[in-house]
C-alpha cells in the first residue's frame, strides 16, 4: 500500500489536531483555558496568547524537524523565523535542547 502523500496528509492533520487535543485534555479534565487553546492553535487570527503560545511551538517543532530531515533550507527557516518574529539565536537554542537517540 503506497504511503500518504505530505500534501494531503498534513493539511487534514492540522486541521484535525487541535480539535483530537481539546477532546483528549477535557477527557483528562484539564484546565478550561488549555482546552481552548489546543481548540484554538490552528485557528490564526482566532487564537488568544496562549494558543499563539502552542501555534509558534508546532511552527518551530515543524521548522527543526525539516531542517533536519534536508527537506528545508536555512534561508527558508531564516525568513520563516523572521515572519513569526522569532529570533535565530532562540531557534538555534531550542535546536540544541533536542535528544537525538
Amino acid at each position: 500500500m503506497a504511503e500518504p502523500s505530505p500534501a494531503a496528509f498534513l493539511p487534514l492533520l492540522r486541521e484535525q489536531s487541535g480539535a483530537l487535543s481539546a477532546r483528549v485534555a477535557k477527557l483528562w479534565s484539564l484546565p478550561d483555558d488549555l482546552v481552548q487553546a489546543l481548540e484554538q492553535q490552528h485557528a490564526p487570527g482566532m487564537a488568544g496568547s496562549l494558543g499563539r503560545v502552542l501555534q509558534v511551538a508546532n511552527e518551530l517543532a515543524e521548522l527543526h524537524f525539516l531542517l533536519a530531515a534536508g527537506r528545508m533550507g536555512e534561508m527558508t527557516v531564516e525568513r520563516r523565523l523572521g515572519e513569526l518574529g522569532v529570533p535565530r539565536e532562540i531557534f538555534v537554542k531550542l535546536n540544541g535542547l533536542s535528544v537525538s537517540s
